[in-house]
């Protein structure tokens, strides 16, 4: 990453959240049955993998799904962190390609119940059956990293109404200079910088209207907490954390655990949690410093 678009840091504190991280990883691994870990070659299971070697594991089970030939695969990345630190893993793949993808499909969705846009839920599961093949009953795994630290792109466009209604432009500006951003979403971060309250009750019609076409019994009422203004930071942080981002990723994996095997299921534990790491160890510079959403790597 050009030295332009990092962050500025504290070394104690970056050193900090490096110890605790690990911590959390290491406390994850108390278990009386074999642990395994799940790596896709992205930042959050690459870091809980890194965790293991640095804790001096060696062939530990690890399983990855690629989609081979796809814009999508990250297999080198998995493989360049196998390399890194030689002998720390057994990688094992769980091959995913459109044949698998259409011959499951219709297995998934009745295993989740609902219908569901990510095809990564399918992909997880296809790890969850790997580890159960392999004997391996527990997984970690990075699920939980991008709610935990601002990962995901709506999370940086509220940061950015939140800043902007604060009376602090540079992060607007900043995000404005991304070519991840459209006209469309730029114009919603402008309302949420000066209509807090308007910008709420739209995103709260666009999202009862994306549930229009379910039937009754599946029309759910969100959590209230899911319409947070962009006036206060921890109203969008709790958003991520205990409405719309964890609880979806848990509810899902659930699902996909004990579809393989009800009475003896894989579980699955997101490593890095709220719990594991203390409210305030993660220095979100918000507010003055130059975010890295123009570059899209805003973790």
């Amino acid at each position: 990453m050009p030295h332009r678009d990092r962050v500025p840091f504290q070394r104690n504190e970056a050193a900090r959240l490096r110890e605790l991280v690990i911590q959390s990883v290491e406390s994850q691994l108390l278990s009386d049955v074999p642990v395994g870990a799940t790596l896709s070659g992205g930042l959050d299971s690459s870091i809980i993998a890194s965790c293991l070697a640095v804790l001096g594991k060696k062939g530990f089970p690890v399983f990855t799904a690629q989609f081979p030939g796809s814009a999508f695969d990250e297999s080198p990345y998995v493989e360049a962190l196998r390399e890194r630190f030689e002998g720390s893993f057994e990688v094992i793949r769980a091959p995913v390609g459109s044949i698998r993808l259409q011959k499951d499909m219709g297995r998934v969705i009745h295993q989740q119940e609902e219908p569901f846009g990510d095809p990564s839920i399918m992909a997880h599961g296809f790890l969850v059956q790997a580890a159960q093949q392999h004997g391996i009953p527990v997984l970690l795994g990075g699920q939980g990293g991008d709610e935990l630290s601002m990962g995901y792109p709506w999370m940086v466009q509220r940061l950015a109404a939140y800043s902007l209604n604060k009376g602090r432009v540079t992060l607007f500006a900043d995000v404005l200079k991304s070519r991840y951003v459209k006209l469309p979403v730029a114009a919603r971060i402008l309302l949420g910088g000066f209509f807090p309250a308007v910008e709420k009750k739209f995103r709260l019609i666009m999202r009862k209207r994306q549930k229009s076409w379910l039937r009754t019994p599946f029309q759910l009422p969100s959590p209230a907490v899911s319409f947070g203004t962009s006036t206060g930071f921890d109203e969008i942080y709790r958003e991520s954390l205990y409405s719309v981002g964890l609880p979806h990723l848990c509810h899902y994996d659930d699902r996909s655990t004990m579809a393989r095997s009800p009475t003896c299921p894989t579980s699955t534990r997101p490593s890095v949690t709220p719990c594991s790491i203390p409210a305030g160890s993660i220095p979100f510079p918000i507010c003055g410093a130059r975010w890295e959403s123009v570059t899209g790597y805003q973790k």
